[in-house]
């Protein structure tokens, strides 16, 4: 799996309510494509729109700033991780998941204890 395809995975696992339409999308600069509550590709046009307009790192960062219940470290981290994942050109995006793993902040295991 490629960088963008990850980032664009993670911020839909971790906003889908907002994207299927069960929270509502914090207001963005852009007028969004007409959207019925009920329509089943809400999310796909969602995305494909902020993708057109290359503003999809910018609003997945707005997304993450208003996650009330995060601490200020946890927000930096998921922004970080937009930011190397999600940019708009590729030369921007982080070239391989070293670049990222730091931020995910997974704790370092022997195989030897994943084991027993």
């Amino acid at each position: 799996m490629d960088l963008f395809s990850f980032g664009m995975l993670c911020l839909w696992f971790i906003f889908e309510p907002r994207f299927s339409g069960i929270l509502p999308l914090p207001e963005s600069p852009q007028p969004t494509p007409s959207l019925h509550e009920n329509d089943e590709d809400r999310a796909v046009k969602i995305i494909a729109h902020l993708k057109d307009l290359g503003i999809m790192q910018s609003f997945a960062q707005k997304l993450v700033m208003e996650i009330d219940d995060l601490d200020g470290e946890s927000k930096e981290a998921l922004r970080h991780l937009f930011t190397g994942c999600i940019a708009y050109d590729p030369e921007f995006r982080g070239s391989s998941f070293l670049h990222i793993l730091p931020t995910l902040r997974i704790p370092k295991y022997k195989v030897s204890t994943l084991i027993t």
